[in-house]
Parts: structure tokens; C-alpha cells; sequence
């Protein structure tokens, strides 16, 4: 209902459910951020009915998305504001850092605090 209510006038409406979707990692732990979010958004249109829909959640860490819309269209540029980046890379490596851990290599920790990609610059940066 809400990527027919927020997204679709500008990303496309969604298809009959139940339809295939994408799960999107937020960066929104709490209302403040979801606050902060929604004060973030360019189209006062799309900012307030994400403020109807969301507002009042204490927190939001997952969005599932429609793949069609998002294949055809991309990732709602609103919602790329507000991912989380760091989980949605760990997520797709996950398998490598798994093989890391049998060598022996210890990275991953509940926040995602380390990750390969923080060690790679700063090489990079020393050489």
C-alpha cells in the first residue's frame, strides 16, 4: 500500500499481490531519524505522505520494495537516502567474510562496524 500511496506517481504502480519484492536495509533505529529523514526530502509531496505513512513508527530497518518497479525504474532516490549501506554490503559479501572467519580473519560484529572495504582505504592511503 505505501509504495502505491508514496512511490507510484513518480516510480510506476505496483504490480498485483502478491508480486516479488527487494529488501532494502534503513539506517532508521529510531523517530528521531525518521524525522530527519522525512525533513531530508527534496518533493514536499513525497516527504509528507512518507510522513503519513511512517512517522509514528518507532524505527524502521527494512522496506520491502516491488522488483519489477525497482528493475524498470531504480531504487526511489528518497529511499536510497535513508539505507544503510554498511548492512546491505555486508549482506551481498556475507560468503566472503565467512570464508575470512576460517582463516581466521575476525570482522564482523552486530554494527557492522568493520568491514573489508574500511582496511582497503586505508592502504591505499599508505602506499
Amino acid at each position: 500500500m505505501y509504495w502505491q500511496d508514496i512511490f507510484a506517481p513518480h516510480y510506476g504502480d505496483a504490480p498485483e499481490l502478491p508480486y516479488p519484492a527487494i529488501k532494502v536495509s534503513l539506517d532508521l533505529s529510531n523517530k528521531t531519524a525518521i524525522q530527519e529523514w522525512i525533513a531530508s526530502i527534496e518533493n514536499p509531496e513525497v516527504a509528507a505522505k512518507i510522513a503519513k505513512h511512517f512517522a509514528n513508527k518507532p524505527g524502521m530497518t527494512t522496506l520491502l520494495l516491488p522488483k519489477d518497479n525497482v528493475e524498470r525504474r531504480g531504487l526511489p532516490k528518497e529511499v536510497v537516502q535513508a539505507m544503510n549501506i554498511r548492512k546491505l554490503v555486508y549482506s551481498t559479501v556475507r560468503p566472503f567474510y565467512l570464508i575470512l572467519e576460517a582463516l581466521g580473519i575476525f570482522l564482523v560484529n552486530g554494527n557492522n562496524t568493520k568491514l573489508v572495504s574500511d582496511f582497503v582505504q586505508e592502504w591505499e592511503t599508505a602506499t
